[in-house]
């Protein structure tokens, strides 16, 4: 039987749509929300402008955490994850593919999709928008059978990638 640590720490990705990034440089921190859309592997993938401040801490430093919860549960039902990843720019021969995956799972009805799915030349060149990858190397999930005190369990990648995002959405 899974640890059910595992099986919560999957429905809160895949029933949530933003995250909380937050990214370095120096002395400056900053916190930002984004969207997100995470694959089989556990990449998670977003789209922001190349000028913002998130991505301009990644210049020099791809070392990121992000926190995804539900911020409408009661303090009773409260649960997330913290997850610390490598970030990085999604490279042009992977991009379709990411493209692809974001539009669909980020807007399901086609025509939310047509109305804000852009071309891939958005993407490139002297455009100022770029998708980015966030790959995972530490997952923590809140212990909830512990109510008196905030503790986390390390959550194992592995046990993870058994069963994909995509099965937990198509599953509810």
């Amino acid at each position: 039987m899974e640890d059910s640590n595992v099986t919560k720490t999957r429905q809160i990705i895949a029933s949530n749509r933003y995250l909380s990034l937050a990214t370095c440089r120096s002395n400056e921190v900053w916190v930002a929300p984004v969207a997100y859309v995470v694959d089989a592997d556990y990449n998670f993938y977003f789209c922001s402008a190349i000028d913002s401040i998130h991505i301009q801490h990644l210049k020099s430093n791809l070392r990121v955490a992000f926190a995804i919860f539900d911020s409408t549960l009661s303090s009773d039902d409260a649960d997330g994850v913290q997850i610390l990843a490598l970030a990085g720019q999604v490279e042009d021969a992977d991009l379709s593919r990411v493209m692809d995956l974001y539009w669909k799972l980020l807007f399901p009805d086609p025509q939310a999709r047509a109305k804000w799915a852009l071309p891939a030349e958005h993407f490139r060149g002297d455009s100022i928008q770029r998708f980015f990858q966030l790959s995972p190397i530490e997952i923590y999930k809140l212990d909830t059978t512990l109510i008196e005190v905030d503790r986390r369990v390390q959550i194992n990648l592995k046990d993870l990638k058994r069963k994909p995002v995509s099965a937990i959405l198509s599953n509810g």
